[in-house]
């Protein structure tokens, strides 16, 4: 029985690979000449072309039956802390088809680039590949409205763990584990914004395997930290965070 055990985690894993993989396959089989195409790039400084464009990208996504559309927001060089998630919602309303997983449009937070942008992908099916628009730069080179210069400080990796208010252990995710991407010790690193009374208002995972990214990125979110003293001032702070991630329980029989 022990080894039955162990064998079948790793059989049922195998038939899900192949049955993924070949339902995967079979889709791009079908689409050899049904590839996505950029339908746009808006900056958002530019309010009356975007608000046609997104317009223009309803109405071709409806006249297509069985198409979808992605769309990638970019946040400038100089930016608000959310604003991404403002120009997300801002497309999501006027599109007025959903940003669920299974809608006609998804939209996307694409990271910063020079200029705040849209990026509209059109995909005449399902199955029709694209390759995703690529950011600038990453969340350090930004200027932040919020976190001016006078007001912000910039502390070394070392130093925001000493700042750390409340010691936590971030366990690996379950997705990252399974495919053996994250495991005791596995490092990320997330830039992240402190206010004047320690509390983390952004957080964007800037190393790490992708699968891991995402949950460095939240617990940062979580994490306390003492407020930045500096004269007897409190200082806004900026800086990257390094997390070491814990195994976590048992998710397979055979680890």
């Amino acid at each position: 029985m022990l080894i039955g055990k162990r064998k079948y985690p790793y059989l049922f894993i195998a038939f899900a690979y192949l049955v993924l993989n070949s339902a995967i396959y079979g889709q791009y089989e079908r689409c050899p000449e049904d590839q996505a195409f950029t339908f746009a790039e808006v900056n958002f400084s530019a309010k009356d072309e975007m608000s046609a464009t997104v317009r223009e990208f309803r109405e071709k996504l409806l006249e297509n039956p069985g198409s979808k559309g992605v769309v990638y927001v970019f946040a400038g060089a100089k930016s608000r802390i959310n604003e991404v998630d403002g120009h997300v919602r801002h497309i999501d309303e006027l599109l007025g088809l959903g940003n669920a997983y299974d809608a006609r449009a998804r939209i996307w937070d694409g990271g910063f680039r020079k200029t705040s942008s849209a990026v509209f992908i059109f995909k005449p099916k399902e199955c029709s590949d694209y390759s995703t628009p690529l950011a600038d730069f990453t969340a350090e080179k930004v200027e932040f409205e919020e976190f001016s210069t006078e007001t912000t400080i910039e502390l070394s990796t070392n130093e925001l763990a000493n700042l750390l208010n409340v010691p936590f252990d971030p366990e690996c995710p379950a997705a990252a584990r399974a495919i053996r991407a994250c495991t005791d010790g596995t490092e990320a690193e997330v830039f992240i914004l402190i206010d004047l009374n320690g509390k983390v208002q952004f957080s964007q995972a800037i190393s790490g395997h992708v699968m891991v990214r995402p949950s460095a990125a939240a617990w940062a979110k979580r994490a306390s930290f003492n407020p930045a003293v500096k004269n007897g001032k409190n200082y806004n702070v900026s800086g990257i965070f390094r997390f070491r991630f814990k195994k976590g329980p048992k998710i397979l029989a055979n680890e």
